[in-house]
């Protein structure tokens, strides 16, 4: 089992869940140390790059199934068919790809996270490898670039009265591992939601009562987003991304989808916001 993306949001938690269960998988990693020091002795790890073609084909070598996760990054779709082609070149039986809610909707959807993943899922199912979909709604972890302005009790967005059915990636992780173990998930797409939809008030109203303290949201627009990213010093595609993402939340329903196949996966509901703020209420200051 060969994991890409091992060292990510979701990647963290997907080790030490294949190790309960007496997996220890090979990660790929452009520097092998800094992957070590980040993952410890419970896997074994080999150098590879993706944007490097040729220095994949030993880390594919043998391996029977592939986690695909790729972190955002404006070239993402090129470093993703890279992989596929790597793993089909060496006779991979299948992959496991993190997508992205929405990426249903297609190559001409409203934001580019859903454009990049559409292009890559079409990719892949047009490869020659059988494939499992995840198509995780917006992380949890997403929610720590404000945990400044939460910790002065305040949060802002532009999304309006739309709901999130915000997810944890450690529930992500455990979806995943269920995917890679069992083949049975062959040709099938996953959509990995929370158990709720909230929207940011809601989300502010979580904030309040789980930390002991009002924490307040507020609505702004995109074009205040926009200068909050460039004051940043955010590279334009991700302040484009971001901004297009934020509006697409709040002009559809796409990331209330509630409660998904987290269910279906782990047998439980997904773990709840009230839980995570908690887990990581030192964050907020509390």
């Amino acid at each position: 089992m060969l994991l890409i993306g091992a060292t990510g949001k979701i990647g963290r938690h997907l080790v030490p869940t294949l190790a309960s269960a007496g997996i220890t998988p090979t990660i790929l990693a452009r520097d092998v140390d800094r992957a070590f020091e980040a993952l410890g002795p419970t896997a074994h790890y080999v150098p590879g790059d993706l944007s490097d073609p040729e220095s994949l084909a030993a880390a594919f070598a043998g391996q029977d199934v592939v986690y695909l996760a790729v972190g955002q990054t404006d070239n993402q779709v090129a470093l993703e068919k890279n992989a596929i082609d790597a793993a089909v070149a060496a006779g991979v039986q299948r992959i496991v790809k993190i997508s992205a809610l929405g990426a249903q909707i297609g190559v001409d959807g409203p934001n580019p996270f859903i454009r990049w993943h559409a292009e890559i899922e079409r990719y892949l199912a047009d490869a020659p490898i059988a494939s499992t979909i995840l198509r995780p709604n917006l992380f949890d972890d997403n929610l720590l670039g404000s945990a400044a302005p939460i910790a002065q009790g305040q949060i802002f967005s532009t999304t309006g009265d739309s709901g999130i059915a915000w997810i944890y990636p450690a529930d992500i992780a455990e979806a995943a591992a269920v995917a890679l173990l069992d083949d049975s998930h062959a040709g099938k797409v996953y959509e990995i939601s929370g158990p709720e939809s909230l929207t940011y008030a809601e989300l502010a109203d979580r904030f309040t009562a789980v930390l002991g303290r009002t924490v307040q949201w507020i609505g702004i627009d995109d074009a205040s987003f926009r200068g909050a990213l460039e004051s940043a010093g955010l590279p334009e595609w991700v302040i484009t991304a971001y901004v297009e993402l934020n509006s697409s939340i709040r002009t559809s329903d796409i990331a209330g989808n509630v409660p998904g196949d987290v269910p279906t996966l782990l047998g439980r509901p997904a773990t709840s916001i009230d839980t995570w703020i908690q887990e990581n209420r030192s964050a907020f200051g509390a």
